[in-house]
């Protein structure tokens, strides 16, 4: 059964809040669910990756080990706040710290890698290896890479993309046409 817990994050957070949460909670899997609810909402809501990342860093000291589910937190609010070195390089930390790439991991990385014109063709590589790192990709994959696809004139590559999303099952989301 997962752990629910219902956190209203005011709208100025310290660092200092959230250990202290964190710290205080006994149970080790409450207190990942406080640091992935301060993460997301409340750090990710007001632009603080930096504070994402010293919280996660803290984690350990109060025995919480981190899941993947808090790595790809953490790598989705770097992607989000357009720290795109830095999340490739937090990327490859959870890969040494034995994190197994997923299909979300891999879409954070392939969505990072769409906002920019220069690394898209890094993005359809990432794509094409997903099988080979037991992942397929998803409706959200296809979509993301069409849209990056579009804004870079490349609508033939798009369409094609497309098509084969249609064969491997994928129905287009809101993603897809934006």
């Amino acid at each position: 059964m997962a752990i629910k817990t219902m956190i209203r994050w005011p709208k100025k957070i310290s660092r200092s809040l959230v250990e202290q949460l964190i710290q205080a909670e006994k149970d080790p899997q409450k207190a990942l669910v406080i640091f992935d609810a301060a993460a997301a909402e409340a750090y990710g809501r007001v632009h603080k990756p930096g504070e994402v990342i010293r919280i996660f860093k803290k984690m350990k000291e109060y025995d919480c080990e981190a899941t993947p589910k808090s790595y790809v937190t953490v790598y989705s609010i770097l992607v989000n706040e357009n720290q795109l070195k830095v999340a490739i390089k937090f990327y490859k930390y959870m890969r040494q710290m034995g994190i197994p790439p997923s299909v979300v991991s891999l879409n954070v990385l392939i969505k990072a890698l769409c906002k920019n014109g220069g690394t898209i063709n890094a993005a359809l590589q990432i794509f094409h290896e997903m099988p080979s790192h037991g992942c397929s990709p998803d409706s959200y994959t296809y979509g993301t890479l069409i849209n990056g696809m579009c804004r870079l004139k490349r609508v033939r590559e798009a369409k094609e993309l497309f098509a084969e999303m249609g064969t491997k099952g994928c129905l287009p989301s809101v993603v897809t046409y934006c």
